[in-house]
């Protein structure tokens, strides 16, 4: 007895084992590019001039959200002695439920180039991280005035940082 194959079902034959799911350990995290990037709609900093009797405190501010949930963070830091590098600040969740964080990588010391970690963790207890460099020519402009006063801003907004689960 011999079996024909119809040249209709040859290539569905030859596809079946790709439309199979299969059960591996990567299945269970969600791919970074399903996830719709958070939005950054403002970022604002600012460094002193570094002149006695001036307040010598450097400045980051943003605001930043995903489908579900908005915050405000910001940090403040005396320039002379960088950024707060590793030390976890905690974001103002405006709407939504969540808890925002984020924290400095590095020790840049600069208000117009770093790189920082922005973490949240939703309702149900995931966490989500983003992590990204901040610098002018990149992300960031702005200008410093004569007296030494630099003040920067995302040079387009919103700036889309993806995240991943956790």
């Amino acid at each position: 007895m011999q079996f024909i194959v119809p040249s209709l079902l040859l290539p569905l034959a030859l596809a079946a084992p790709s439309l199979v799911s299969r059960d591996d350990a990567n299945s269970t995290a969600p791919d970074a590019s399903a996830l719709t990037p958070w939005q950054i709609t403002s970022l604002n900093t600012h460094s002193p001039s570094g002149r006695p009797g001036n307040d010598p405190h450097s400045t980051l501010n943003f605001s930043i959200a995903d489908t579900a949930s908005t915050a405000k963070c910001s940090a403040q830091w005396i320039q002379s002695e960088g950024v707060p590098s590793g030390e976890e600040q905690v974001c103002e969740t405006e709407s939504g439920e969540g808890s925002w964080s984020f924290e400095f990588i590095g020790d840049s010391g600069r208000a117009s180039s770093f790189e920082m970690s922005v973490k949240l963790v939703d309702a149900e207890g995931k966490t989500f991280v983003a992590e990204g460099p901040f610098a002018t020519g990149g992300a960031l402009s702005g200008q410093c005035g004569g007296s030494g006063v630099c003040n920067w801003s995302l040079k387009d907004a919103p700036f889309e940082f993806q995240q991943s689960e956790q």
